[in-house]
């Protein structure tokens, strides 16, 4: 088969010819001979393989240097050896090392840039919201969007960063955590009623858990005392982002209301049954939604937690130090 090279005046690029019919081009590209690295720039042929009817690129001379008369001869050698021979096989992908384990002080500033994401988004939902304006609905629904997104992000940071607490130190956490909350539930047993159990308060239910079962608690909010934050919160929470994110809930799942006449008008989380779609609920985190969000202030409950995600960072640092400095 006669291949030709038809080259432009420039000799910036040229036509591949075979048996007089045009196959392809020869021009000047990007080509990288590994995954690492920056590319060179190549003299590369493509052209429509006649076997398979696909599209390729082969590479025909790399560092690809000026063409003039005197290598008309040497790239026509060239590129039909590179035709001939096909694409050449792709490079053996690049092993990238494990990530080395990130110091306590990483750790903390990790939080920091997470928990300050989660602060910045709730600052603008805030801005939005004091508006009081219901045609806001749409730019409301998607700064609530990213709050959650957020909460969501330094709930799962928080998480990691407990995880990685020796397990003998979270033990001793544990059981700091356990001393407080004893005398929480006396002071809270003499204030209200002698026959009041921990077990009626979400809050206490990881601590009464505990006590029947050994180790360490499961989650960073149990061993904080995060109060009114606790597992089920957060539960429920990730109930209605899901609903937002997954479901493309069809109203907002919050409503401007005055809850007394002449009261001021708050952001308030709808009630469950309100809130579209309801094929999909999962009946479990639902309840907790219903049982810890459902009509509470939206902005004065996520207030709260700026406080929480703070203490639990600084707790979480100090165990992280401590493990570090007995290691």
């Amino acid at each position: 088969m006669a291949t030709d090279l038809r080259w432009r005046e420039d000799f910036g690029s040229a036509a591949i010819v075979r048996d007089g019919s045009f196959i392809g081009t020869l021009s000047i590209e990007q080509w990288w001979t590994a995954p690492e690295g920056d590319p060179s720039a190549a003299w590369v042929a493509g052209f429509l393989n006649p076997e398979t009817e696909e599209y390729v690129k082969v590479c025909v001379e790399v560092p690809a240097l000026i063409v003039n008369e005197q290598r008309i001869s040497e790239m026509l050698e060239k590129t039909c050896e590179a035709i001939d021979a096909g694409p050449s096989p792709i490079c053996e992908p690049t092993r990238t090392p494990a990530p080395a384990k990130l110091s306590a002080d990483e750790v903390y500033e990790q939080l920091n840039r997470v928990i300050s994401a989660w602060v910045q988004a709730l600052d603008d939902l805030e801005h939005v919201a004091a508006q009081r304006n219901p045609a806001l609905g749409y730019i409301i629904w998607v700064k609530l969007m990213h709050v959650l997104n957020w909460a969501y992000t330094a709930d799962e940071a928080l998480q990691a960063a407990w995880r990685r607490v020796p397990s003998e130190q979270q033990v001793l956490a544990s059981e700091d955590t356990d001393a407080k909350i004893q005398a929480a539930i006396t002071d809270w047993q003499q204030r209200k009623a002698p026959d009041w159990s921990p077990n009626d308060e979400a809050a206490f239910r990881p601590y009464s858990r505990r006590q029947s079962e050994p180790g360490a608690y499961k989650d960073w909010a149990s061993v904080v005392g995060a109060g009114a934050f606790h597992e089920e919160f957060f539960e429920g929470l990730s109930w209605i982002s899901g609903k937002m994110r997954h479901h493309q809930a069809a109203e907002m799942p919050v409503e401007l209301r005055q809850m007394t006449p002449g009261g001021e008008p708050r952001w308030k989380w709808k009630l469950a049954d309100a809130i579209a779609p309801k094929e999909k609920d999962r009946d479990k985190a639902r309840s907790k939604y219903v049982a810890h969000l459902q009509e509470n202030d939206v902005l004065g409950l996520f207030s709260w937690l700026v406080d929480v995600f703070v203490d639990a960072k600084m707790l979480l640092f100090k165990l992280m130090r401590d493990a570090e400095s007995q290691a």
